[in-house]
């Protein structure tokens, strides 16, 4: 399921103000219209309600798996891509047991970020 703005929507939880301003100039950029979160329950509902091309997750958010159960077990759902640092080995292992599509390193997603999305999105 694609948005209705042309598969061009990604929503983002994130919670580090200088991060994320990064994060949307370049998605923004890009031509894609980024959508930032702070919450789960409130990616819950963005998700639901656009319809994202993606989702990115920051691991530095510390998300509540449980909370997200529902969109990464959805046979629908966007496609889900966290980032997080290359320390925390542990977050990582987290966002992989719960179902996330792809994990990255917050240097590999920001030199790759256009090539992850590209790769990961949902094209109509």
């Amino acid at each position: 399921m694609t948005d209705q703005n042309g598969g061009r929507t990604i929503v983002v939880l994130i919670r580090d103000l200088f991060f994320s301003v990064k994060v949307k100039n370049e998605l923004s950029n890009a031509g894609y219209e980024p959508l930032l979160v702070k919450r789960e329950p409130e990616l819950l509902s963005t998700v639901e309600s656009t319809h994202p091309a993606l989702v990115l997750l920051d691991l530095n958010a510390k998300p509540d798996w449980k909370t997200l159960e529902p969109m990464l077990e959805s046979k629908t759902g966007p496609p889900v891509l966290a980032f997080g640092p290359h320390k925390d080995v542990n977050a990582r292992r987290e966002a992989q047991a719960a179902g996330v599509d792809r994990v990255v390193t917050n240097q590999q997603l920001h030199r790759n970020l256009q090539e992850y999305v590209q790769r990961y999105i949902v094209a109509d």
